[in-house]
């Protein structure tokens, strides 16, 4: 009976552990103004551009904000770029 409770109790922490692991791993949801969805990692927000990297990749790629509806980043806070939009 104690092997039995010895096993359920280590089975349990590793759960936790790889859950938590896992849960750290958050991505970036860019979405586009024409319905599309970008998914990786924001790294830099500058004037005119967004650069970012999908999930897994280490190439960046740059899009322009106009052309950007918001950025929901993976810990939740959502970042709008409708008023700095404009069109011409």
């Amino acid at each position: 009976m104690k092997t039995y409770l010895k096993l359920s109790a280590y089975v349990f922490f590793v759960l936790i552990s790889i859950s938590s692991i896992f849960a750290q791993q958050k991505e970036d949801t860019i979405y586009l103004l024409d319905g599309g969805q970008k998914k990786g990692k924001v790294i830099t927000i500058g004037d005119d551009l967004i650069k970012f990297s999908y999930t897994g990749e280490e190439l960046q790629y740059e899009l322009k904000k106009n052309l950007i509806d918001k950025i929901v980043f993976g810990n939740g806070r959502e970042e709008s770029f409708k008023s700095t939009n404009t069109t011409t």
